[in-house]
């Protein structure tokens, strides 16, 4: 019944592997396509004039930079007029950012930042995209500001890194302020002094265009309205009477997103270490092998959204082998100094050097590290108790039991029978044993024939 349930469970495990190996295949296709729009129909046969609506919410990550790419590809190409982009952000990284920047720069259509709806905001990495707008507009009730770089923590960075970010992201605004003729010295100070300001304010300091209250009022507004766009003139005209195509955000770049967090990487790591470590330890056991398995996969293509250090990654798992080491040699000192060798790679996981932005949430490290190492601890503990149970199958099993004499041991080897268990046997002996006498089994002298000696009574 074990061994049907353990099969069970072994065909169980092989089918979830195969299904999030699938899947992980089919989130690695790009999916430029997948754009979808307001009315459920793909956008790539339609080559009539529309407005594509790209709506961007939440934190600035390479799942949102990998959708406002695509979408500003298939509206280039299946006849958009212009794109807006309606923004409301707290920030994010600043290599998403970058990318995302420069493909407004280059988009073959206008982009029309648009920060919306009243309440919504353009905080940090927000100021950038919206300054890099071929138009640049908010709502009522909006603000935007506060652009100085952080940590993931949102604390400041710290030392020589700070003055080398600052410096970075000051010429990077100043750069988009003035390609863009905004404001350049608010542009500086958003940064530098992370001054914020509403919309009425942002507009008074030449920081966007103008004011909507929505996208209806915003066609409005630039029905009449002509800008220059790579060095030609781009009339709006006519824009109110355009349709509107919304593009959605696709499921992989939701899931890109959510594996840029890099807390998730730490815990990827962690999960596919000990998995393939018990796998390793004790070969068989299967569970912890896939399990590990399926963290590995995820974690590499974490590792490709967010940079890892691979000395961090090396000591992760000299902690784990050492951790392993104290289930043969009890000591106690492999297992602390496995932990801590766990905790200070973990902390160091995420590389900071070019993206300190990124912060792995250290409250979490050491819960996870000591949940970890005990759960390592127990089923290995586990596994090694079981496998050093004496087999219940096959002669072996009968080593330690004691039987019955039913024909006297005699002749040059001795040897007699017993009954054992319901079953009679061939035994040897080096001792005088007599019909009726009690014996134990001390070993199997072949796979047929049993080597006892007789139970001493007190």
């Amino acid at each position: 019944m074990v061994n049907a349930y353990i099969k069970k469970l072994t065909r169980l495990c092989s089918k979830l592997f195969f299904v999030v190996t699938f899947s992980v295949f089919l989130l690695s296709i790009n999916f430029n396509s997948y754009a979808k729009t307001d009315d459920n129909n793909t956008l790539e046969n339609d080559k009539n004039s529309y407005i594509a609506l790209i709506n961007v919410q939440g934190m600035i990550l390479p799942g949102k930079a990998s959708y406002i790419n695509k979408s500003l590809n298939n509206a280039s190409q299946n006849g958009a007029k212009f794109a807006i982009l309606k923004l409301d952000t707290p920030g994010g990284l600043l290599a998403s950012t970058q990318e995302i920047i420069k493909k407004i720069f280059d988009s073959k259509i206008p982009v029309i930042v648009f920060v919306t709806p009243s309440g919504a905001t353009a905080t940090s990495a927000g100021v950038f995209i919206t300054l890099s707008g071929d138009l640049a507009v908010m709502s009522k009730g909006t603000s935007i500001g506060a652009a100085h770089p952080v940590m993931g923590t949102g604390q400041d960075v710290k030392g020589d890194m700070r003055k080398k970010i600052e410096n970075m992201t000051i010429a990077m605004i100043k750069s988009i302020a003035e390609t863009r003729s905004r404001n350049v010295m608010w542009a500086k100070d958003a940064v530098k002094k992370s001054i914020s300001v509403t919309a009425t304010k942002a507009q008074k300091e030449n920081v966007i265009d103008f004011i909507a209250k929505d996208i209806p009022d915003l066609l409005g507004k630039l029905d009449n309205k002509v800008i220059k766009f790579k060095d030609k003139d781009f009339d709006f005209k006519g824009s109110v009477n355009l349709p509107i195509k919304e593009y959605k955000i696709s499921l992989q770049d939701k899931i890109l997103d959510v594996l840029s967090n890099p807390s998730l990487a730490v815990l990827l790591w962690l999960g596919a270490i000990v998995g393939l470590g018990l796998e390793l330890y004790h070969p068989g056991v299967v569970l912890p092998g896939l399990i590990g398995g399926i963290c590995l996969i995820l974690a590499m293509i974490v590792n490709q959204v967010i940079p890892i250090s691979v000395g961090a990654l090396l000591l992760i798992i000299f902690g784990f082998i050492l951790i392993g080491a104290e289930l043969y040699v009890t000591s106690g000192l492999f297992g602390i100094f496995g932990v801590v060798a766990v905790v200070l790679g973990s902390m160091s996981l995420v590389d900071l050097s070019n993206f300190p932005e990124l912060q792995v949430n250290n409250w979490l490290i050491l819960p996870s590290a000591i949940f970890l190492y005990l759960l390592f601890i127990a089923v290995a503990f586990f596994v090694v108790k079981v496998m050093k149970k004496k087999s219940r199958v096959g002669i072996k099993s009968l080593i330690g039991a004691i039987g019955t004499v039913t024909q006297d041991f005699e002749g040059e080897e001795n040897k007699g029978t017993i009954l054992l268990d319901g079953a009679s046997w061939s035994a040897v002996s080096s001792e005088t044993i007599k019909k009726g006498d009690s014996v134990i089994v001390v070993s199997n002298k072949t796979n047929l024939i049993l080597e006892v000696v007789k139970v001493k009574k007190d």
